[in-house]
């Protein structure tokens, strides 16, 4: 994949444009770097994996499950088709 991206690259002049407007900026620095404020996936999926599950319910919190579900379902993005 990264061969026909490079190649598209070279041969079509927007390409570039498109491709650097697509590719996030990280700065200075990789991500996961000392210096870089942005982590590594790694270290993002690891910190994932060590938080546990969250509780089911919260105490002392109403999150009005329901009425948060008839809400959505008023959304068109996510009505079945």
């Amino acid at each position: 994949m990264k061969q026909i991206t490079e190649a598209l690259t070279k041969r079509v002049p927007f390409m570039k444009k498109l491709i650097m407007v697509m590719t996030p900026k990280q700065g200075a620095f990789p991500a996961g770097h000392y210096y870089s404020p942005i982590p590594s996936k790694e270290e993002v999926l690891a910190w994932i994996k060590s938080r546990g599950t969250p509780p089911a319910k919260l105490p002392g919190i109403d999150l009005n499950e329901k009425q948060q579900r008839d809400l959505l379902a008023l959304s068109p993005a996510v009505r079945p088709k």
